[in-house]
């Protein structure tokens, strides 16, 4: 009759044609489970601001180049500094210049991951795909992790298998 069939209706039908039935989130756990939008392209020893780290180079699904920069080994709760993919002027003229190699310091001394995210354009400014991040950081077997800097909306990270336990600030 036109109308949205309902879950008792669905039911039924599956039922009466002998069908399985599985919801839209059942389908997104198994999307993300067996399908990656990354592949990590290189590792290689690299320094970044004078520390020593072990470089990823990441290609995703859009052909955009993202990076990882593995700090130490991978532990039970992994220190994470996401930081957004800039120019070196934009970066070295904003406030965040500080803050990153302050981070970087920290990672350097106590283990974690930086991930550096090109981003969209969007509304006048740039946005960070953490979807791409989480998958980054799932393929680098992080399972939980404390993101440096000052707490911000990471929903959906669970997806990946992740669990953020907490942010630190890096004043």
């Amino acid at each position: 009759d036109g109308n949205m069939a309902r879950r008792p209706d669905l039911e039924a039908f599956c039922e009466k044609f002998g069908l399985n039935m599985v919801s839209v989130s059942e389908l997104v756990q198994y999307r993300l489970k067996h399908e990656s939008l990354i592949e990590i392209k290189e590792k290689s020893s690299a320094k970044i601001a004078g520390f020593d780290a072990l470089k990823c180079e990441i290609l995703d699904h859009k052909g955009e180049r993202h990076y990882a920069f593995v700090f130490g080994e991978i532990k039970d709760k992994t220190a994470v500094k996401f930081h957004q993919i800039s120019s070196d002027v934009e970066l070295l003229c904003s406030d965040k210049f500080d803050d990153l190699r302050g981070s970087l310091e920290y990672l350097s001394k106590n283990g974690g991951v930086a991930v550096f995210l090109q981003g969209e354009e969007k509304c006048g400014g740039q946005v960070k795909d953490y979807g791409i991040g989480a998958q980054i950081l799932a393929n680098l077997h992080v399972k939980k992790m404390r993101v440096l800097g000052q707490p911000s909306s990471l929903t959906g990270l669970t997806g990946f298998g992740l669990e953020v336990t907490g942010f630190e600030g890096m004043e």
